[in-house]
């Protein structure tokens, strides 16, 4: 994708009251890289964005899919994660710039465009699971495989004596 910027994830907004507008764009190592102190360093997503503007607002559906890299927490092995976001984010026009919630931002009515960088972001940061596991501590279901670990105390009780071993081959 080459030297990537903020910039590159901005829609314009300006023009006709009312409009419908589509885009697609390219998520991968070098967008994370714009983040300070990310989590997330290497991706192959594509990002589909579709606005439906109207005089109050911009209506935005996301729909993020494809591959981030994360560490296993057991094993700290890297595995790629599939990730798939379908969202809405609506964008109320007033008279000044505020986060009311995950789906839903004020901006100004003389905003020109919208930069979804960060909504992306956070997004893909959502989808993240609690447990990263490597896809071989897994059942097909997604769940944790159970390990049975014995302890000590149990390995000695299972344990034979060499000793004893040893007095049934004289028995045979």
């Amino acid at each position: 994708m080459g030297k990537v910027s903020l910039k590159d994830f901005e829609i314009p907004i300006t023009g006709s009251r009312q409009s419908d507008y589509s885009a697609s764009f390219e998520i991968d190592s070098d967008f994370f890289g714009l983040f300070e102190n990310s989590l997330l360093k290497k991706g192959d997503l594509n990002a589909d964005v579709e606005l439906f503007k109207t005089e109050t607002l911009v209506d935005a559906k996301i729909k993020i899919h494809g591959k981030i890299e994360l560490v296993c927490d057991r094993s700290l092995e890297e595995f790629d994660q599939e990730i798939f976001v379908e969202r809405e984010h609506v964008f109320k026009y007033g008279d000044h710039e505020e986060e009311f919630s995950e789906e839903i931002t004020l901006i100004p009515y003389d905003t020109s465009s919208i930069n979804l960088a960060q909504i992306f972001y956070e997004y893909i940061g959502l989808e993240i699971p609690f447990r990263k596991l490597h896809p071989k501590f897994r059942n097909e279901d997604g769940s944790e495989k159970d390990f049975v670990f014995e302890s000590d105390a149990e390995k000695k009780e299972n344990e034979v004596d060499p000793r004893w071993e040893e007095l049934k081959k004289i028995k045979k």
